[in-house]
């Protein structure tokens, strides 16, 4: 009898594996080309990206960047001007130099003094200096001015074989500015470390001493400022008619607050036979050794000689 149950095909295994391949052959087939036209067209996108980036920044520097440099430029530079302009306004000023008087005391000896001035408020300075005469020059000596004084510079009893004029040279000039903080008002500050009374103030041609008449000048000072000093020194000046005849140094040493000392200096060389007499204390205040209980000088150290 005949049976008529459905059959069921089987696959043949080895015909899968055909579709198989030639399913992924076509796959690669086809998405290959579409991957590289993909590809091309993300490059082109990209490229084209990059080339309108360029052109932009290009542009807008043209438009706007361009004006902005120079304007940043043009701030650069009025910054360096300010910052010129401040510093040369809060710098130190020249010194202002006077004319040398040279004073003959016989022998190829001479005596050379010239004024010094310093015109600025809160810098006072430090500074080498000689003068000179032809070739010839006396010797290298240190000085220093306060800030708004008028002050001396000399030189004694230098040996020189001949005079030909005489200037006085300021070398190795190093100027300090005063701390505001530590010293608000100098005139009342440099009042209170000058204050010295100077009394009876007198010359005399004729000294005897050793049976020997010789010119004085004497004087009587008394410390009336709040300081000790070690070694108090004061310039002497003989003028007569509006010119320098004579110029000496007197020190006091040990000069405390309220002492009075009478003060005695001789002359040698020619003798004038009247003049008027003029004393200048010569003490650098901000040197805390020359005190006694050394206070606090208050400055900062500023080294330029590129002033001068």
């Amino acid at each position: 009898m005949e049976d008529n149950k459905p059959t069921t095909e089987v696959p043949n295994p080895e015909s899968r594996q055909v579709e198989r391949d030639y399913k992924r052959e076509v796959a690669l087939t086809t998405g290959v080309p579409m991957a590289k036209k993909i590809a091309l067209v993300v490059w082109v996108i990209f490229d084209v990206g990059l080339i309108v980036l360029f052109l932009f920044v290009v542009v807008g520097y043209l438009v706007v960047g361009q004006f902005t440099d120079r304007a940043e430029v043009s701030s650069m530079a009025n910054n360096i001007a300010s910052v010129r302009v401040f510093a040369v306004e809060n710098s130190a000023s020249s010194l202002l130099i006077g004319d040398t008087s040279v004073i003959s005391l016989g022998d190829g000896e001479y005596d050379f003094v010239s004024t010094l001035q310093n015109s600025n408020e809160d810098w006072y300075a430090e500074f080498d200096y000689y003068f000179s005469s032809g070739s010839e020059s006396t010797e290298v000596m240190h000085g220093f001015i306060m800030p708004l004084q008028l002050t001396l510079v000399v030189a004694l009893r230098q040996s020189i074989d001949s005079i030909s004029g005489a200037e006085v040279v300021i070398d190795d000039l190093v100027w300090h500015r005063v701390d505001p903080h530590a010293v608000s008002d100098i005139d009342s500050w440099l009042q209170d470390h000058n204050s010295f009374t100077i009394l009876n103030a007198e010359y005399t041609k004729d000294v005897e001493i050793d049976n020997t008449n010789i010119p004085r000048t004497s004087f009587t000072v008394t410390n009336n400022s709040s300081y000790n000093y070690w070694s108090a020194v004061f310039y002497v000046v003989l003028d007569r008619n509006g010119s320098i005849v004579g110029v000496n140094q007197a020190t006091v040493p040990g000069f405390e607050v309220g002492d009075t000392r009478e003060v005695n200096v001789n002359w040698f060389g020619e003798a004038v036979s009247s003049a008027d007499v003029s004393i200048y204390p010569y003490i650098n205040y901000f040197d805390e050794d020359v005190y006694m209980d050394q206070p606090s000088a208050g400055t900062d150290i500023d080294r330029r000689d590129i002033i001068n």
